[in-house]
């Protein structure tokens, strides 16, 4: 499924919303319309998200709407992309330590310095 950049105008009958959740290797892309002050989780269950993937509780998602983080009480407006966003794969403060680890050691290397093999 995939997005269109064209959104309906608000309506008496609703609004334009669209529901989004990126995989690694696919992304899954619903346009749907909701009554006008629907919130992110009457929107996520009504683009049947849950139902694609079973293995999300709707009370135990993090989602948000472009990009910035919100609860899924947040009233929608036209347009809105809701998205909803995967755990982490990896501790971001583990990910930096590794990577300065490994420029230190490259550094060392250039200047010739012994390599103290000590990993975090």
């Amino acid at each position: 499924m995939t997005h269109t950049d064209t959104v309906p105008a608000p309506s008496a009958e609703g609004i334009t919303v669209t529901v989004c959740y990126a995989l690694p290797s696919q992304t899954w892309s619903v346009n749907i319309r909701v009554a006008k002050g629907s919130t992110i989780s009457e929107a996520i269950v009504q683009s049947k998200f849950l139902e694609n993937f079973k293995e999300f509780e709707l009370s135990g998602l993090n989602v948000g709407v472009f990009g910035k983080s919100a609860p899924i009480s947040h009233p929608l407006k036209n347009g809105d992309r809701v998205e909803i966003y995967r755990q982490l794969t990896f501790d971001p403060k583990q990910s930096r330590r590794r990577r300065a680890l490994h420029r230190q050691k490259l550094r060392n290397i250039k200047k010739k310095v012994p390599i103290n093999d000590v990993t975090i």
